[in-house]
């Protein structure tokens, strides 16, 4: 599941989610505002540890999780069809399986096996085929994106112990194309052209203070992307257009990479639309959807997902677009109050303003994403996934994590 995703680091991920599912621990967020609480529901279907079971007949969107055995399965959107694809030989005492990220051709799926104490030195990334079939397995590296082609990935060799960390730019067989970049996350451009990435320059906070920097995979150059700004705590937000290769958000500015020129936001870039005439844009708990062609506003409003710091790395997880880029999903979450409500997800029409909302009983809840054929949202709340249909008319609940959509052919 799971911008994007290209979008962006993750170990701002990483940090967020450790933070969310520490629900006892509310104190420090923003004082939360009043908000709908939805309609309840109760979850219609409860899917225990796996069983196989056959299909002939794939539905249009289908879930790759993580089972409460540490393996890999994929089940259809509806519940059936599930059915194991990989057995990664995980021992759920000592090991932990980062997310799961398919390519956007939907071929292969990358899988981070990781010791318990995901600090410690060696990862595991497995790279598998649509049938299961191990491709690649490569010990010390995380996985970090895969390319808008899906010919080439990212992975991230763990920190040493001179505190640096290196991008390393894979093909399909594992071999690096680039000289490996110092920093962590990466972000493409949609030629592939060039990437972001961040170096890290000390300090303390959320995520430490980051430096934004571009890098052309032609010609091997690395600038910073605004020469003239400070380092900050998680840097700025650094997202390419998915349609425009030289128009970058980067923090609360639109910048045209090939000419320099930039254009301010109304608040912090956090998710392109999938036709990237919108930007999702946000300013502490106020949210901006931004139409990039006319320069204007089409929808604003507040959410208490936002804790204090950078509004964007939170709503990077807990926001997320319908594949027409009509509807944008907020999961709305009750920070303080113990007696307060479920936290409720809102699927937003840009176009119209309607929010249709659904209670749910949530705790870390991240990673909203809605499937391929725009049919269902899901997110992750530890220990379980959360499936939301598009009208806000079911939930369904299923055991287990790392949740991601297949993306269809």
């Amino acid at each position: 599941m799971k911008w994007v995703a290209l979008f962006l680091v993750p170990l701002l991920f990483t940090m967020l989610a450790l933070a969310c599912e520490e629900e006892e621990e509310k104190a420090g967020f923003a004082t939360p505002t009043p908000s709908p609480t939805g309609e309840a529901l109760t979850p219609t279907v409860s899917q225990p540890s796996p069983t196989p079971e056959s299909t002939t007949t794939p539905a249009a969107s289908r879930i790759t999780y993580v089972g409460t055995d540490l393996d890999v399965w994929i089940m259809n959107a509806d519940g059936s069809g599930l059915e194991k694809l990989f057995d990664i030989n995980a021992d759920p005492g000592t090991d932990t399986i980062d997310d799961l990220e398919w390519s956007p051709d939907g071929t292969r799926l990358a899988i981070t096996k990781l010791p318990e104490d995901r600090y410690a030195p060696e990862g595991v990334l497995f790279i598998i085929g649509a049938a299961g079939e191990t491709l690649v397995e490569m010990p010390g590296v995380e996985f970090l994106t895969w390319s808008p082609r899906a010919d080439m990935f990212a992975v991230r060799r763990p920190t040493t112990a001179e505190g640096n960390s290196a991008i390393v730019i894979l093909d399909l067989e594992g071999n690096a194309v680039v000289e490996p970049l110092s920093g962590v996350g990466l972000a493409w451009s949609a030629d592939q052209q060039r990437v972001t990435f961040f170096e890290p320059a000390g300090g303390v906070g959320l995520c430490g203070k980051l430096r934004g920097l571009l890098a052309s995979l032609q010609t091997g150059d690395v600038r910073p992307i605004d020469p003239d700004e400070e380092p900050i705590d998680c840097g700025h937000p650094a997202i390419f257009s998915p349609i425009n290769p030289s128009l970058l958000a980067y923090g609360d500015r639109l910048i045209d990479v090939d000419t320099g020129e930039a254009r301010p936001l109304p608040g912090q870039a956090v998710h392109w639309s999938k036709d990237g005439q919108l930007l999702e844009t946000c300013d502490g708990g106020h949210v901006v959807v931004y139409d990039v062609d006319r320069a204007a506003s089409v929808l604003e409003f507040d959410t208490t997902s936002a804790p204090e710091g950078p509004c964007w790395t939170a709503l990077r997880s807990w926001t997320g677009w319908s594949p027409d880029s009509r509807l944008l999903g907020v999961l709305e979450l009750n920070w303080k109050d113990p007696d307060a409500p479920d936290d409720v997800i809102h699927i937003r029409d840009v176009a119209t303003g309607e929010d249709k909302t659904v209670s749910v009983s949530t705790a870390g809840a991240r990673s909203l994403q809605f499937s391929p054929d725009g049919s269902y949202l899901l997110l992750e709340s530890s220990p379980a996934i959360w499936l939301v249909d598009s009208e806000g008319k079911s939930l369904t609940q299923i055991e287990g994590s790392a949740a991601t959509w297949l993306p269809l052919p």
